[in-house]
């Protein structure tokens, strides 16, 4: 049986046999199989693959009217090639689906789905997985639409099957148990969902499945809704019981001499320990707004010791200059200037060597992305079309990329920026507490270049998801956004880079909200109009 790997498509494209990609597993579409026993070969199931492929690729480019063009297409020569009752009909269907679904058309998409399982059904049986894939995008479809009595309804459907075809600990299964939860989240409540899957969880290790792949994953999922549920102690009991399952594979991973997979799982252990990190900071802060813990330094102190651990074998697996090892490093400076402000406010002694260390930490951070980011903006100046705030940060000649490989890193760049923008503000507040006043004045101030560009970046990606009609990728972005705080998120809505692109994408948004129920967006919407009448009196004022 031979798979042609697509991949999902950038944006939430979640190709049939590829229901993973909230949480970026790839399993591939299935397009020849009948054509490799030599069933089956034909002009038309050629164009089939071609189109299908295709429809792929420009549909990670963004260029909705061309797939949908070719994926109309692919199903055209689904139906010559196999015949109205085939399988590849129903792959055919998911797929438009998917793409229904990103550009906010929601009833086509539902309507696709429906057709889609039906035809699968038909052509391989309702207990099959590929069947499944399409009942666990159909939910996940549902989910976003706020109908939850429904995707609950077809996410325990796909779930089943999964369990019975691929077994319990297997990550697709996995991937819908997690999105059952989600599911069920939204009508019961987070604690309910995180006793779900803390059962769920409690089966596989009992059967000796703890340290799978898929209890792995299942495991990160139970802080988060431990996290949601408002209960970060459990959260973090999740996070260690996942950090010693991920840890325990390593060690087999080395100890039997596979490499790549200790390499692999090196870079889980240092995701999970990153989270724990954020996690154990998250109660020290809530402390000092409320009670002081005792065990406050014992807490960060854990969290030190365990970035520490992460950035010694990272510098080995990735390399010294590495964005792992970047992200290590602004953690650990991050920790230290964490520690010293709990000092603070609360009383003890704050050692000026926590700040020392913290601008120490931050400072070799930032010169790693700095250097990351002079070699990216120097390959996106030779590309054909560079980017805006690519010119601004001073692009040199390089390499060219090909189209896809250029749009990638694009997407990129305004991550890696905020990457190093957080290191800025770190060296900042460390100088302000040791009096050195004018240094972090200098430092703010190249702080703010970079938000002004993180800006012009997050404008041209607005502009591109407007342009192309495209709602699940302004989604993505406003999930992007507001994973780096608050606060921050608040700062690009009202920054005037973005004012000619946020109310456009708040309103294109709400249209597309209007028409799908009640989509996400509602709350960015208003946030965004909130934002900008915020500023607008700011502007007022200061006339």
């Amino acid at each position: 049986m031979h798979a042609t790997a697509l991949g999902a498509a950038a944006g939430g494209l979640a190709w049939y046999l590829s229901s993973e990609t909230q949480e970026g597993r790839h399993t591939g579409l299935l397009v020849d199989r009948k054509a490799s026993d030599g069933s089956v070969a034909n002009d038309y199931t050629a164009q089939f693959q071609i189109y299908t492929q295709r429809g792929a690729e420009v549909a990670r480019q963004k260029k909705f009217a061309a797939a949908e063009r070719l994926l109309l297409a692919a199903l055209d020569m689904a139906r010559r090639g196999w015949g109205d009752e085939d399988e590849h009909v129903g792959a055919a269907q998911s797929n438009l689906a998917e793409l229904y679904r990103v550009m906010g058309r929601a009833d086509e998409a539902e309507a696709l789905y429906h057709k889609a399982i039906q035809q699968l059904t038909q052509a391989c049986g309702q207990a099959d997985v590929r069947t499944a894939n399409v009942m666990h995008n159909l939910a996940q479809h549902y989910s976003w639409q706020a109908n939850h009595e429904a995707a609950q309804a077809w996410s325990t459907k796909a779930m089943d099957i999964k369990r019975a075809a691929l077994g319990p600990a297997h990550p697709d299964t996995v991937s819908t148990v997690k999105l059952h939860a989600r599911c069920l989240a939204a009508h019961a409540g987070w604690q309910e969902a995180a006793s779900v899957l803390e059962s769920y969880l409690a089966k596989l290790t009992a059967a000796g499945q703890g340290n799978s792949e898929g209890a792995q994953l299942l495991a990160h999922s139970v802080a988060a809704a431990h996290f949601a549920a408002g209960d970060a102690e459990e959260a973090v009991a999740a996070l260690r019981r996942a950090l010693a399952a991920v840890s325990a594979n390593e060690a087999v991973a080395r100890a039997d001499g596979r490499d790549k997979d200790a390499a692999k799982l090196s870079l889980e252990v240092f995701q999970t320990s990153l989270t724990l990190v954020h996690a154990l900071e998250d109660i020290v802060r809530e402390s000092v707004a409320h009670a002081p813990r005792r065990d406050a330094h014992t807490l960060l102190d854990e969290a030190h010791a365990l970035m520490e651990q992460c950035l010694s074998t990272l510098t080995v697996v990735s390399g010294p200059k590495s964005p792992s090892v970047a992200n290590a490093l602004a953690a650990m400076s991050s920790l230290s200037l964490h520690k010293w402000e709990y000092c603070q406010a609360t009383g003890c002694d704050a050692q000026p060597a926590l700040l020392q260390r913290c601008i120490n930490q931050a400072t070799s951070a930032r010169q790693i992305w700095a250097d990351i980011l002079e070699k990216v903006v120097a390959t996106l100046a030779a590309s054909q079309s560079v980017p805006l705030h690519a010119r601004l940060l001073g692009a040199a000649a390089a390499t060219p990329l090909s189209t896809e490989a250029t749009l990638q890193l694009v997407e990129a760049l305004p991550a890696m920026l905020t990457h190093e923008f957080a290191t800025w503000v770190n060296i900042a507040k460390a100088q302000q507490g040791l009096g050195r006043l004018e240094e972090a004045g200098s430092n703010l101030v190249e702080a703010g270049v970079i938000q002004s560009t993180i800006c012009t970046a997050q404008a041209v990606k607005v502009r591109k998801a407007l342009g192309a009609d495209d709602v699940a990728g302004l989604l993505a972005l406003v999930k992007e956004l507001r994973g780096n705080g608050d606060e921050f998120f608040q700062w690009l809505c009202e920054s005037r880079a973005l004012q000619d692109v946020v109310a456009a994408a708040a309103t294109k948004i709400t249209e597309k909200g209007g028409k799908a129920r009640s989509y996400p967006a509602s709350p960015f919407a208003k946030h965004l109009a909130g934002a900008l009448a915020r500023h607008a009196a700011h502007q007022c004022a200061g006339a």
